[in-house]
């Protein structure tokens, strides 16, 4: 009985070690300089096995394009989700993650210029989807167009349609009426462009987050008008639709 007592004791001791030691690491982030010219890059390591181990990377490379894949990477690996940041080159990062439960951890990337303004968020929620949003731009050229219309929307055959409100907006905006075809299990990129053709939000989705409402938070962007759209796997746009800002 004494022997069992012990056994018992010594049993759950193992298992509470087992369980600690089985949580997962907190994203962690380096940084790495480039070639003259370029601006410098950043690795975000996590732990989505929630084993102890860093299993997997998402790489801002020198040439602004942001990989994600595993790590360490296959000898084969598969083509890897891109996403562009499309601001000025940073000097600096600020990095910060919180855990979502369940060996999940969401994290961001704060990229700034020399003056310490952000210039990009990078931000990978809960669900490891990965948005990018730029902040506010300060400098326009002077006698530039401040977005008083819509950007015009090229014809095309689009695959589905999309409504969007409220429209004007000034802090959030939502997606819905997704309509046609769409694969669940496909990643989609939701992109929101300013009038001078800049990338100002950019999120990979899969198809299922599109047949409810999808939320794009546009407190970053400036009074004026945008336009949003969808694109799949091939880089086509299969949605598009336009969007004011007021505030």
């Amino acid at each position: 009985m004494r022997f069992c007592v012990k056994y018992y004791f010594v049993a759950l001791a193992f298992a509470a070690f087992a369980a600690v030691s089985a949580h997962a690491i907190a994203p962690t982030m380096i940084t790495f300089s480039c070639v003259e010219g370029k601006a410098p890059g950043w690795i975000v390591y996590e732990d989505r096995n929630g084993d102890g181990n860093m299993d997997w990377q998402t790489v801002r490379g020198c040439n602004n394009v942001i990989l994600s894949g595993p790590f360490p990477p296959p000898v084969s690996p598969p083509p890897l989700p891109r996403e562009i940041i499309a601001s000025e080159p940073p000097t600096s990062f600020d990095f910060s993650s919180s855990s979502c439960g369940s060996n999940m951890y969401s994290w961001e990337v704060v990229e700034k210029n020399g003056s310490g303004d952000p210039t990009a968020n990078i931000n990978q929620d809960c669900y490891e989807n990965v948005v990018i949003s730029y902040p506010a731009i300060i400098d326009r050229p002077q006698g530039s167009n401040r977005g008083d219309a819509n950007p015009k929307l090229a014809p095309r055959n689009l695959e589905i349609d999309i409504n969007i409100f409220p429209n004007p907006t000034s802090s959030v905006v939502n997606l819905s009426g997704v309509v046609g075809k769409v694969n669940i299990e496909e990643e989609y990129t939701v992109v929101v462009v300013d009038p001078m053709g800049r990338t100002r939000y950019l999120a990979r989705v899969f198809g299922s987050q599109l047949l409810k409402d999808y939320t794009i938070d546009t407190s970053l962007l400036t009074t004026g008008g945008y336009s949003i759209a969808i694109h799949n796997t091939q880089g086509e746009v299969i949605a598009q639709a336009p969007l004011s800002i007021i505030k």
